[in-house]
């Protein structure tokens, strides 16, 4: 399982920087977002893996649903929420 945060594009203008997912592979989150260039109509400049222990740490929404998700092959990858802390800026 990886864990996926991306970096949104500052031309959007969203107050929001950063999107989230967790993924059976790299390469399923990155099918599901276009190269790892856009998702929803929301486009990324860049991606990085992070560990569990930071998406925990972060608090991200729907986590465990999309982990669940994942294990049981209803997803390969899942888009979190925003983490309920105030470091997604």
């Amino acid at each position: 399982m990886v864990y996926v945060e991306f970096t949104l594009n500052p031309a959007q203008g969203s107050t929001v920087s950063k999107d989230y997912f967790v993924g059976k592979t790299l390469q399923d989150v990155l099918n599901d977002t276009n190269g790892g260039t856009e998702f929803g109509g929301r486009t990324y400049e860049s991606y990085r893996t992070i560990s569990a222990e930071d998406a925990i740490v972060l608090d991200l929404g729907f986590l465990k649903d999309g982990v669940r998700s994942i294990q049981d092959g209803t997803s390969v990858s899942y888009m979190l929420d925003r983490p309920k802390t105030a470091v997604n800026k």
